[in-house]
């Protein structure tokens, strides 16, 4: 809906690149389960298509924005149970949520969607399972951001074999 009214989108699709999370938004309830303290989230958006999101004065991501005209292109097929057969060597979760303990975000059960992860012997392809809890807070929801946000976390796999690769 963005996309459509408030960036002239109409006709075009759009792609979302170079998403860098450089403070995670946190904040706590105080006494009367309201927010301790007041949040004002601002969103900037730049001539050459680069967004970010902040709140009283810190940045919590930046991304750059790519609109096109919507040509309908070759779709390219995957064949997942190719991908599937490569994806034997599991990879331990735990070590997946150690960096977001490290930067003071703990992830607590209900945001560690990420239940199981498969990588390719070369670690460039990985197949993984996510799920949400299953509980009331679920109603009414396509998607429970939990499971979007695992994908996210499940992307995290790469950077950390790139990390480890590194300090070698």
């Amino acid at each position: 809906a963005t996309t459509l009214y408030q960036l002239g989108g109409r006709g075009k699709v759009f792609s979302i690149e170079n998403v860098g999370f450089s403070n995670p938004l946190t904040f706590r309830l105080g006494p009367d389960n309201r927010p301790a303290k007041d949040l004002n989230l601002e969103w900037r958006l730049s001539p050459d298509g680069s967004f970010s999101v902040s709140s009283n004065g810190n940045a919590h991501a930046e991304v750059v924005l790519r609109l096109e005209d919507a040509v309908p292109a070759a779709q390219e097929t995957v064949d997942l149970a190719a991908v599937r057969a490569r994806c034997v060597s599991n990879y331990d979760i735990e070590r997946l949520y150690v960096p977001f303990a490290g930067i003071g975000l703990p992830l607590q059960p209900r945001f560690r969607s990420v239940r199981q992860i498969w990588l390719s012997e070369d670690n460039t392809e990985l197949i993984a399972r996510i799920e949400a809890e299953q509980d009331v807070t679920n109603g009414g929801m396509l998607f429970n951001p939990a499971v979007i946000d695992g994908t996210f976390q499940a992307s995290m796999v790469f950077l950390q074999i790139e990390t480890t690769k590194s300090l070698r």
